[in-house]
C-alpha cells in the first residue's frame, strides 16, 4: 500500500496575478520504503490546464512579451510568436505532444528570423518546461542552461529570482537523474541566495514565495534520500510562508500540511503526523478540496500503523466516501479499507 504525498507547485496557487514571472513545473514521483509500506510522491496541480498555461506564461511577462505590446513589433511578429506558443500549449493539453513540439520549433524559428532575443529566450524557457513535463530530462537540462546563459548575457544578475528559479528546476532534474550531490548543492545554493536577499531587507512576496518553493522542493529531496527529520524543518518553513501569503485555508497550505504529516510519519512521529493529517482533512472538508480523500486515506494508514484499527477504518471509509467515482483516489481508498478490514480479521485469530 502506498502513502500519498501530494505536491502542489508554487505558481498561481499563491494568488499572484498573470504578471507573476516564475514558471510552474512538474516533478516525477519518488518512492520510499518504511517497513512494508511505501511513500509515494505524486504530482498534483491545481487545474491541469491552468498549470500548463502558467508553465509557459511566466517568463513571457518577465521579458516584457505581451500581445498588447505592438509599438516596435512591425508586422505583428511577436503577436504571431505568442499565438504559436499558445497553440503549442493547447496541443500539449490535448496530449498531442508531437504537434506541440513542432509549434514550439516554429515559434523559435520565427523569433530567430526576426532577431528577437527576448522572444528567443522566452521560447527556450517554454521548450525547457515542455521537455521537463514530457520526461525529456537531458533536453530540459540543456534548454534551461541555455535560457540561463542568455539571461546572464542580457545583463540579468546571477542572483536574480528568475535565474534562481531555473536553478531549482535544474536541481530537480539532477534528483530525477540520480545525481544527488549536484541536486543538493543546487537546492542549498538557491536557498542561501534567496535567504540572503530577504535578510538584506528586501520585502518581496515573489522572492519569499520562491524561497518557499525551494524549501518544499528540498524537503521532498530529503524525503527521497531518507533524511526525514531534516525534511520536516524545510516543510515547516514552506508552510509558514504559505500561510502568511495565502492564509490557513488555501489548497497549497493544505498540501504542505499533508506533506509535513508525511515527513512526521516517516520519522516515526505518529502523533504529530495524525495532528497534521486531521487538520488537513478537516479544512479540506470545509473548503471542498478535491484532495480531501487523499488526506483521509493517509490518516487511515497512520492509524493502521499505530494499531488503532477502528480509527483507521473510519478514516479509510471517509476517504472512500469523499473520493470522485472511478478515480485513482477512490481505488486507493477502497484498497486502504480492505487492508484495514483484513488486518482486523487477522488480529482476531
Amino acid at each position: 500500500m502506498t502513502f500519498r504525498l501530494i505536491e502542489r507547485l508554487f505558481h498561481r496557487s499563491f494568488g499572484f496575478d498573470a504578471g507573476y514571472r516564475y514558471n510552474a513545473f512538474r516533478l516525477r514521483g519518488f518512492n520510499l520504503q518504511k517497513q512494508a509500506m511505501a511513500t509515494k510522491f505524486q504530482c498534483g496541480n491545481i487545474p491541469q490546464n491552468l498549470h500548463r498555461f502558467a508553465t509557459y506564461a511566466g517568463l513571457m511577462s518577465y521579458l516584457g512579451l505581451s500581445m498588447n505590446e505592438t509599438k516596435d513589433d512591425e508586422g505583428g511578429t511577436r503577436r504571431r510568436i505568442e499565438e504559436t506558443v499558445k497553440f503549442a500549449v493547447f496541443n500539449h493539453q490535448k496530449g498531442d505532444t508531437d504537434k506541440a513540439e513542432q509549434q514550439f520549433h516554429l515559434a523559435l524559428k520565427m523569433a530567430q528570423e526576426s532577431l528577437d532575443d527576448q522572444a528567443i529566450t522566452y521560447i527556450y524557457d517554454a521548450m525547457a518546461n515542455f521537455a521537463l513535463e514530457t520526461g525529456q530530462l537531458d533536453k530540459a537540462e540543456k534548454l534551461f542552461l541555455e535560457t540561463t546563459k542568455r539571461l546572464i548575457q542580457n545583463g540579468t544578475p546571477t542572483d536574480d529570482d528568475s535565474i534562481l528559479e531555473i536553478s531549482v528546476k535544474l536541481a530537480e532534474i539532477f534528483t530525477m537523474k540520480g545525481k544527488t550531490d549536484e541536486a543538493e548543492t543546487g537546492f542549498i545554493y538557491c536557498i542561501e541566495n534567496l535567504q540572503k536577499k530577504l535578510d538584506s531587507g528586501i520585502i518581496d512576496d515573489n522572492t519569499t514565495m520562491l524561497l518557499a518553493m525551494c524549501h518544499d522542493s528540498y524537503g521532498r529531496f530529503l524525503m527521497e534520500v531518507n533524511r526525514f527529520k531534516e525534511a520536516i524543518k524545510y516543510f515547516e518553513q514552506a508552510l509558514d510562508a504559505c500561510r502568511r501569503i495565502n492564509g490557513p485555508m488555501h489548497p497549497q497550505t493544505l498540501v504542505l500540511i499533508n506533506n509535513l504529516g508525511s515527513a512526521s510519519y516517516m520519522s516515526g512521529e505518529y502523533s504529530a503526523a495524525v495532528d497534521h493529517l486531521k487538520n488537513a482533512a478537516n479544512i479540506a472538508r470545509v473548503t471542498g478540496s478535491s484532495d480531501v480523500s487523499a488526506y483521509y486515506r493517509n490518516l487511515g494508514m497512520i492509524y493502521m500503523e499505530m494499531g488503532q484499527m477502528k480509527l483507521a477504518e473510519t478514516a479509510c471509509r471517509q476517504a472512500r466516501d469523499t473520493a470522485s467515482k472511478h478515480s485513482d483516489l477512490e481505488r486507493e481508498a477502497k484498497q486502504c479499507l480492505e487492508d484495514v478490514i483484513l488486518s482486523k480479521k487477522q488480529s482476531q485469530h
